[in-house]
């Protein structure tokens, strides 16, 4: 039994060394496909950014638009509210 144990740990070294770069490639790939989804995460929150700042100013102008047309009503009709 004495003359297996040197084989048997040497294998067993050489197998946790295995395994050990084994996770290292593992949770690099890992890494790389998070942060490679973070790069989608930040352009689609970029288009979304955009998109709302678009209807803000789009809503704005509706409000300033509906505001004028409204005021230009009311002076179109002197005697309608006073």
């Amino acid at each position: 039994m004495d003359q297996d144990g040197p084989a048997k740990n040497e294998r067993v070294v050489t197998a946790a060394a295995e395994l050990k770069v084994y996770g290292y490639r593992l949770s690099g790939a890992q890494a790389n496909a998070t942060f490679g989804s973070f790069g989608w995460i930040k352009q689609n929150a970029v288009v979304f950014g955009v998109a709302n700042i678009f209807v803000a100013l789009g809503a704005v102008v509706f409000i300033l638009l509906a505001a004028r047309r409204s005021s230009a009503q009311v002076d179109g009709y002197p005697g309608a509210f006073g």
